[in-house]
């Protein structure tokens, strides 16, 4: 098998074990979009992105542990996948969860008349972040054996973040 078939074996296993999770990241993100359209005074619009961006995060750690890079019993090391090929898989899936959110920011800005081009700058600009924060997500749950583990070595990197010592 090719790199890149490998890539989508992958791909697609890792969306079949992670199709609840998936739905309900959609379904958050749908309800968070929808959020600029209730009344200002209730609060909505800041829960519900903490609640995105957290879920996100938690659904990348899930998705590289499925297959951690570092245990000897995970799945791509008893099978003949280049390493590269599961790599590109997990960036898959975390381009669509990064996906998922700008689509719904769009929705979002589009509800205010927002210029176009600014809209699109804004909507680069949030996703960059996401994605790094992502990529740090992916890096921890790389060397965690479990999600309750990568929540607390996240809350002392969020931590770690918010004093200035990172």
């Amino acid at each position: 098998m090719t790199w890149l078939g490998q890539m989508w074996h992958v791909a697609r296993k890792d969306v079949r074990e992670q199709v609840w999770p998936l739905r309900a990241y959609i379904i958050v993100t749908a309800l968070a979009a929808l959020t600029v359209f209730a009344q200002p005074w209730m609060g909505l619009s800041n829960a519900f992105a903490i609640v995105v961006f957290l879920f996100g995060m938690i659904l990348v750690a899930s998705v590289v542990q499925s297959d951690p890079p570092t245990s000897s019993e995970s799945f791509w090391g008893s099978r003949p996948f280049r390493p590269a090929a599961m790599l590109g898989a997990k960036v898959l899936l975390v381009t669509i969860i990064v996906l998922v959110p700008a689509i719904a920011q769009g929705v979002a800005l589009s509800a205010f008349d927002v210029n176009s081009r600014e809209a699109v700058l804004a909507i680069v600009q949030s996703s960059r972040t996401y994605v790094v924060w992502l990529l740090a997500a992916m890096a921890i749950a790389g060397l965690t054996r479990d999600v309750r583990i990568f929540l607390v070595a996240f809350a002392v990197m969020l931590k770690t973040a918010r004093s200035g010592d990172l």
